[in-house]
């Protein structure tokens, strides 16, 4: 191949192989192009080879270079064929594998050979295209387009650089040329030795040396062809003084370090100043990573600008300098602004650092002209007037210029004239007077301008301070000075937002913090919601409702500018009626200052609200009725239906706004809040007339009360909750009236009674005779007589066709009056006292001895009140505390309790039957009920013959236990008839009698299966049977309490005191004792006979002892026996046994 190319590295630019082949190790990031040095473009045909982490590129099959780990994880190396900064027009070839081969498409022969080859086309047409461009694949073809740049020359070879910086690039041209660089500091003579640096426009660095200044300035020569954007730093690296302060004339530390931004061109030599006015323009252009674009460039003019000058990379002659005055106009004019920022540092104690940071900010925080020019602040213009008068004061150099004159530098500080606005910071102001500048050029005036919302500037003069803008707006208004020829300076710009027009109310709102917002109860809030025409602070003076709510009123107006705001009155107790409008006394205040006064509040969408504070439940129209129980039905007990009534109606509490009821009924064991309802339904009868009922039906508890109220909560549409407990009797439902009178004609007599609501009846009138009524005389409609005739004490019912049940459902509580009336003269009578019993509780009138009036009316009066209250409840059932738990045995042929029912001592209890199969074979009692619960048979059962329901000997029964209230518990008790063996009587003699023996000695008994009556026959005298004290008696013998044994002697024992007793003294039974006397006066004890436990029997001739056997086994246990005592035997017994 004859053409030999150029490998050109582009980040950073060098030529990294002049010629021939040869291989390059990929160096992380950088980007890499071929040029064809005849044509200075890169050549068509190429094809790229990928093997492993190599890059080969070849042409007509010769190898042009090749690039070792280009495709390694960690290179990130790239591929361009594109003159443009990388990846704004293409995506180039990039070191990514996994991308690449999914969009490569090699032939088969280079994939067989591990190889991945993709080729660009021959015309060159076409973006740049990355192996990973997924647009292509499958073409196996990517085209590349030539470069666009201009190229230099480096031998014969051309080569473009890659891009840097934002737009306008940063990139720049190599060419074969030396460039010669000169740095010149300038902030007043520069005497120390400073670190320069020097980057091109992609932020490489080209150069980093120390160089001190004293001697003269930097020059750098540059031989790598570059052209472009540089950026050139003057670091303060030293522990020195840098330059001398032209107003001080003293040596300063410079303190930071100075930069410029500038640009040069290949083979040509250029000189950069870099002073205070190219480090405020790399701040202005936000310079921070070292790279330097076209667009930064431009900032260079902007700043310049502001000073008059044309370039401020141009080279300056300082005041303080001799050759000042021989220097030219544009280097004099660079040299006083420095002088002037000089000044400025000074004045303000400011380094330079300090310095260029306020002034930066100073034309950060300004607009920027259409025109592109900078402005700068009123703070930034204070600084530098405040710089030009302390130079032209204090400086040695002072006489050199006229800083008073120059517009050049010299910006304008006036100032808003009225800043009326609340937040001073916002600049908004009802006027846009302006002050005049503070500090004056000599032989300049003052142009303004102004742009409006955002609009193009007017023209220069089109602006009057003195009258301000005639339009609300968003103004930026500029000044300058210029002066008689035409010269101006630059300009300083302050904006602000003119507002003229008062605030006004737009719309008013009226809402209560209640769930219904047009209803307030006591507590809640009604807020006037009030929208401004602009975000405004308010303060109020007075604010009132239409109907002049008592309750606590809330300014509640924004404390900063908002554009709504509310009023809120809260509610108090009695505060009634409907609310539409307030008066109010406030004023509204927008951030202008400008200020509206309002007196009256509106609503604009005809929202009201009513405030309705109180909910009226009187105890007088509460009612209870349903009691069932007790002697007089007027006990509450389990399961009767307590039925709660509340009168709302016009003629009771008379709201017209409920909207809910519960009535409490703990007192008798229910809920706190129970429904209830004015439907005509769940109990009530009518709906909708006002009188609403709740009930609960009483189940078993502990509750045995008297007093029991409810009390009932009504709630209103607006949430108001009104309250009453039952002060009043129940209900009547049932009443008598008890009167003690005597008069001398019955006949003459009239008596009514009225009701506290108006309700009569007339209880007798003109009847009886000419009899003297003297007593008590009760009036109830249960009694069975009417009152006619001649009437003598006791209980009657109304005379008239009324009856007292025409008072049922009223109630009571309220005064009643007994009207007398005596229709005739000549006689008269007393009312010794009267009283109504209502629903068995009894109210007594006060009133005594009351002489009836002749022919005239008496009455009296008696008070039922609420402290004579309340109910009666027991809800307490009977507790059975006999538990037959398993059933109760009871043998046959027995008489007896068969089941003794007993319940807890509930006051007043008694017993029934309740139903069981069999109660009518048994008694309570010995009738159908009783008050112990003593169940017997009303017949002895007979196991052998059963009369039970089912004659399986089980009697199945229910007893009742009923206690004063009627509150009843049931027990049902199986009774089982047991079988009794029966027993045979059996009459069993011993003779023992003086020579006599006994048919049945030794004999054994039989245990249970026979009743026995056993006689003992003994003789008195010597022949008497004793038995010493000592001896002790085991038990378990067969003899029970249905065996009888007889001691019979004949004639009289000898030593028998008195009457033989029958009893048991220690363990025998005795006869007599032997002596004079009850009461032995030794331990011997003797006996006509006694029974040892062994069976046998003693007796005793004179001092000895005999014993005779009378049974055998079974030692023991006659005690159990029933012992008697006879002088005789009964008639045949001795013949039935044999013996005479």
């Amino acid at each position: 191949m004859n053409t030999t190319f150029r490998i050109i590295q582009l980040q950073p630019v060098r030529e990294i192989m002049p010629e021939g082949v040869q291989t390059i190790t990929a160096q992380p990031g950088a980007v890499y192009t071929v040029i064809d040095p005849t044509t200075g473009e890169p050549p068509a045909g190429l094809r790229f080879e990928e093997a492993d982490d190599t890059l080969t590129i070849k042409l007509d099959g010769e190898t042009v270079a090749r690039f070792d780990g280009f495709f390694a994880e960690d290179v990130d190396a790239v591929f361009s064929m594109n003159d443009q900064p990388i990846a704004t027009v293409g995506t180039p070839v990039a070191s990514t594998d996994a991308a690449a081969d999914a969009a490569i498409v090699p032939d088969a022969a280079s994939a067989a050979e591990g190889t991945v080859v993709w080729e660009a086309a021959e015309s060159n047409a076409g973006a740049v295209v990355a192996a990973e461009d997924t647009a292509t694949a499958g073409s196996g073809y990517f085209d590349f387009s030539p470069l666009a740049m201009g190229l230099g020359t480096l031998g014969l070879v051309g080569v473009a650089a890659a891009a840097g910086g934002g737009g306008g690039g940063g990139g720049g041209v190599l060419s074969s040329a030396t460039t010669t660089l000169t740095v010149a500091p300038a902030a007043g003579a520069f005497t120390s030795s400073m670190t320069v640096e020097i980057y091109n426009g992609s932020g490489t660095l080209l150069v980093s040396e120390a160089h001190d200044f004293s001697t003269g300035d930097y020059v750098y020569t540059d031989t790598s062809g570059y052209g472009g954007p540089v950026l050139i730093k003057l670091l303060d690296d030293n522990a020195t003084t840098d330059y001398t302060d032209e107003t001080t004339g003293t040596l300063v530390d410079l303190g930071t370090t100075l930069r410029a931004m500038a640009g040069i061109t290949a083979g040509t030599d250029t000189t950069v100043s870099v002073t205070p006015l190219t480090e405020l323009a790399a701040r202005q252009a936000g310079i921070a990573d070292n790279t330097v674009t076209t667009d930064d460039l431009a900032v260079n003019a902007q700043v310049g600008e502001l000073f008059g000058i044309t370039d401020i990379t141009a080279p300056v002659v300082t005041v303080d300098d001799a050759n000042y005055a021989n220097a030219s106009a544009e280097e004099q004019k660079y040299g006083e602004a420095l002088a002037l920022l000089s000044g400025a540092g000074v004045a303000e104690s400011k380094t330079v650092d300090a310095l260029l940071t306020d002034l930066n900010a100073g034309l950060q925080t300004s607009d920027i002209d259409t025109d592109g020019a900078l402005a700068w602040d009123e703070s930034a213009s204070a600084t530098l007037n405040a710089g030009a008068n302390e130079f032209e004061t204090n400086s040695p150099h002072k006489g050199k210029i006229a800083l008073d004159t120059a517009v050049e530098y010299r910006p304008p500080d006036f100032s808003l004239a009225t800043d009326s606005g609340s937040d001073s910071a916002n600049a908004i102001t009802n006027s846009g007077v302006l002050t005049a500048p503070t500090t004056t050029v000599t032989g300049a005036t003052m142009e303004y301008r102004a742009q409006i919302n955002g609009g193009d500037f007017g023209d220069w003069g089109d602006y009057n301070p003195d009258t301000g803008g005639s339009v609300d707006g968003v103004y930026v208004v500029e000044g300058r000075w210029k002066d008689g020829e035409g010269n101006t300076g630059p300009s300083q710009a302050i904006e602000f937002t003119l507002d003229t027009t008062a605030p006004t109310v737009t719309a008013v709102t009226l809402a209560s913090s209640n769930a219904d917002t047009t209803l307030a109860k006591a507590g809640d809030a009604i807020t006037f919601g009030i929208t401004y025409s602009e975000a405004a602070t308010a303060s109020v003076t007075s604010a009132t409702t239409a109907n002049n709510i008592a309750g606590a009123v809330t300014t509640d107006v924004s404390a900063s500018a908002a554009a709504s705001d509310s009023i809120i009155f809260t509610v108090a107790a009695g505060d009634d009626g409907a609310v539409t409008a307030n008066t109010v006394n406030y004023t509204i205040t927008d951030a202008a200052g400008n200020v509206t006064t309002v007196s009256s509040l509106a609503t604009t969408d005809s929202s009201t609200v009513t405030a309705d504070t109180t909910v009226t439940v009187t105890d007088t129209n509460i009612a209870i009725s349903g009691a069932t129980g007790g002697a007089s039905g007027d006990i509450f007990k389990i399961g009767d239906t307590v039925v709660a009534t509340w009168d709302d109606s016009g003629s009771g509490d008379n709201n017209t706004d409920i909207s809910a009821v519960t009535v409490d009924f703990t007192e008798f064991g229910g809920g706190a809040a129970v429904t209830a309802y004015d439907d005509g339904a769940n109990g009530d009868t009518t709906s909708g007339d006002g009188i609403w009922t709740a009930s609960y039906t009483i189940v078993a508890g502990s509750i045995d009360a008297t007093g029991v109220n409810v009390s009932v909560t009504a709630t209103d549409d607006a949430g108001n909750a009104g309250n009453a407990t039952t002060s009043s009797v129940s209900t009547i439902e049932d009443l008598n009236v008890v009167m003690d009178i005597t008069h001398t004609w019955f006949a003459d007599l009239g008596v009514s009674l009225t009701s506290p609501t108006g309700t009569e009846l007339s209880l007798f009138s003109n009847v009886g005779d000419a009899s003297d009524p003297d007593g008590t005389y009760i009036f109830d409609d249960s009694a069975t007589e009417w009152f006619t005739g001649q009437v003598p004490n006791g209980t009657y019912r109304p005379e008239s066709s009324g009856t007292l049940a025409i008072f049922n459902g009223e109630v009571a509580e309220g005064t009643w009056t007994l009207t007398i009336v005596d229709g005739a003269t000549g006689d008269t009578g007393t009312l010794r006292g009267w009283s109504l019993d209502i629903n068995s509780s009894s109210y007594t009138s006060a009133d005594t001895q009351v002489t009836m009036t002749d022919n005239g009316t008496t009455t009296s009066t008696t008070v039922v009140s609420a402290a004579s209250t309340g109910v009666n409840i027991d809800n307490i059932a009977p507790v059975f505390s006999s538990d037959p738990t398993g059933g109760v045995d009871f043998a046959e042929n027995a008489t007896g309790t068969a089941y003794d029912a007993t319940a807890d001592a509930d006051t007043g209890v008694t017993y029934t039957f309740g139903g069981g199969a069999d109660d009518a074979l048994f008694q309570l009692d010995g009738g159908t009920s009783g008050a112990t619960g003593l169940v017997t048979f009303i017949n002895p059962p007979d196991f052998e013959n059963p009369t039970d329901s089912d004659t399986n000997n089980t009697y199945d029964i229910i007893v009742t236990a009923t206690d004063s209230a009627g509150n009843e518990t049931d027990q049902s008790v199986a009774i089982t008839v047991t079988d009794v063996a029966e027993t045979v009587a059996l009459n069993v003699v011993f003779d023992l009698r003086d020579g006599e023996s006994s048919a049945h000695s030794g004999r054994t008994f039989l245990t249970g299966a026979v009743d026995y009556d056993i006689y003992i026959v003994v003789e008195p005298a010597s022949n008497s049977v004793i038995a010493p004290p000592a001896w002790t008696v085991p038990g378990g013998f067969a003899f029970d309490a249905n065996d009888t044994i007889h001691l019979v002697a004949q004639g009289t024992i000898d030593g028998m005191y008195g009457t033989p007793p029958v009893s048991s003294i220690g363990y025998y039974s005795g006869v007599a004792y032997w002596g004079t006397t009850s009461t032995p006066s030794s331990w011997y004890r003797s006996r006509a006979v006694g029974l040892k436990p062994s069976g046998f029997l003693s007796r005793a001739y004179s001092s000895a002892t005999n014993s005779v056997d009378l049974w055998a086994g079974n030692a023991g246990g006659w005690e159990n026996a029933n012992l008697t005592y006879a002088f005789s035997l009964p008639t045949a017994i001795l013949s039935s046994q044999g013996i005479t």
